[in-house]
């Protein structure tokens, strides 16, 4: 059943702005959402319940280093950041506030292997993109165990990856790789993709399955 509408905003409010959860009273009951697992608890009673954001296909429900560490929601946000526009978009996180905590986590993720001076984080918001990858996604699961992980891919095709997909790239053209300096090799100079990607087995890598998450650029 849906919240009521001043929980609602409540809610939404939290889980846009990155929080980890939300609080909140109704009629006299107090409530706690954990937007990480995505379920309600009824402080008073213990009672719990699953819960879901309607029409939230566009937010990213936790972030998850190479190797499989997950990142919880408390320390990244979880909404792309608001836009009018329907065409891709990549937004810039270093050094804007409000951003510091994703991007010190892709910072740190890129340079576990690779030491460089990173100048620039962008997330890209290609929501065609995400919804393809998604569906897929949920496509996919109902046959086969996916593990969802991030990966970095070095590529000439970036720009072009980041607007249309890996499926519409050369093939060939990102390899992925669980370490930064590894996809540094493939050629790409001062810039690489952070991949999310949805994986059967790292030989296995289905090109549907691969969102471009980040574009990182760094001194070469």
């Amino acid at each position: 059943r849906d919240f009521q509408a001043g929980a609602a905003r409540i809610v939404d409010r939290a889980y846009q702005s990155g929080q980890a959860g939300a609080w909140y009273r109704v009629r006299g009951a107090e409530y706690a959402v954990s937007f990480r697992d995505m379920l309600q608890n009824e402080t008073s009673t213990g009672a719990v319940r699953p819960v879901r954001r309607k029409g939230g296909d566009a937010t990213v429900p936790f972030f998850r280093l190479p190797g499989g560490t997950p990142v919880g929601a408390e320390q990244i946000p979880m909404a792309w950041s608001s836009t009018q526009s329907a065409e891709p978009i990549t937004v810039e996180l270093l050094g804007v506030p409000g951003h510091e905590l994703e991007a010190a986590a892709v910072a740190r993720s890129f340079q576990a292997s690779l030491r460089r001076r990173v100048v620039s984080i962008q997330r890209v918001q290609n929501l065609s993109l995400w919804r393809q990858y998604t569906g897929q996604r949920r496509r996919k699961e109902t046959t086969a165990k996916l593990r969802e992980e991030f990966m970095w891919c070095g590529s000439a095709a970036i720009d072009a990856i980041v607007q249309r997909g890996f499926r519409m790239a050369p093939r060939g053209t990102c390899r992925l790789h669980a370490q930064s300096a590894n996809a540094e090799r493939d050629g790409a100079i001062g810039e690489l993709l952070l991949v999310r990607a949805s994986l059967v087995s790292r030989e296995e890598v289905d090109e549907s399955l691969l969102y471009p998450a980040y574009v990182v650029g760094f001194e070469p």
